[in-house]
């Protein structure tokens, strides 16, 4: 383990591409990409993907084939994913309780970086009155 970094080791927490992007830390090869459904705000787009080195000499592959899950499939009908499937199937079980706490917590906003996305505030306020969209 002396190639990787405390980091690496100890923070395998997400490391977040704000706002829908997410690698996890270090040696782990999974990303997550959240992306909106069209315009339904009860449901999203979930995009899981294994990273793998390769040798610099070696040719790579084709790309693997996309498999596309229903909202009803569970993630272990992607057997590409092996034990991550179903890891993602038992998160997606609490999915809906995060939904409905959500829903029912006061403020009604959750802030997940008052910084970050206060420049993102910002830079959308700036956006909306230089093309007019502020009304």
């Amino acid at each position: 383990m002396e190639e990787f970094s405390d980091v690496e080791i100890n923070d395998q927490a997400f490391c977040a591409v704000f706002p829908n992007f997410y690698s996890w830390a270090g040696w782990a090869r999974i990303v997550f990409r959240f992306r909106p459904n069209g315009s339904d705000p009860e449901s999203c787009i979930m995009d899981a993907t294994l990273l793998a080195p390769w040798p610099k000499d070696t040719p790579k592959p084709a790309p693997a084939p996309i498999h596309y899950l229903g909202p009803d499939q569970s993630w272990c009908e992607a057997p590409e994913l092996a034990m991550l499937a179903r890891i993602i199937d038992q998160d997606c079980l609490n999915l809906p309780k995060v939904q409905a706490g959500l829903k029912s917590k006061k403020p009604p906003y959750i802030w997940y970086s008052a910084y970050q996305e206060g420049k993102i505030r910002h830079f959308h306020e700036n956006w909306e009155k230089w093309t007019g969209l502020d009304g």
